[in-house]
C-alpha cells in the first residue's frame, strides 16, 4: 500500500469515526466548555493507547526528542 493511499483510507476510517459523534453533542444537554473537555480528554486517551498499542514506548520517546 502506497503512502497516498494509506493516508485516504486513515483519513476515510477518521471521518467515520467523528461524524456519529456529533449526533452525540447535539443530544447531550451539557455546557459546551464540559463537552470540550470530556471530548478532548478521552480523544486523548485513545491517542496515547493507540501509540502505545503500536509502537510501545519507542513513539513517546519520538515525540519527546522533537519538542
Amino acid at each position: 500500500m502506497n503512502d497516498h493511499t494509506k493516508g485516504i483510507a486513515i483519513t476515510t476510517l477518521g471521518i467515520l469515526l467523528v461524524t456519529p459523534d456529533t449526533i452525540f453533542v447535539r443530544i447531550i444537554t451539557a455546557d459546551p466548555m464540559v463537552i470540550s473537555f470530556w471530548r478532548g480528554l478521552l480523544s486523548g486517551i485513545v491517542v496515547l493507547i493507540l501509540v502505545s498499542a503500536i509502537q510501545g514506548r519507542a513513539g513517546f520517546r519520538l515525540s519527546l526528542i522533537h519538542i
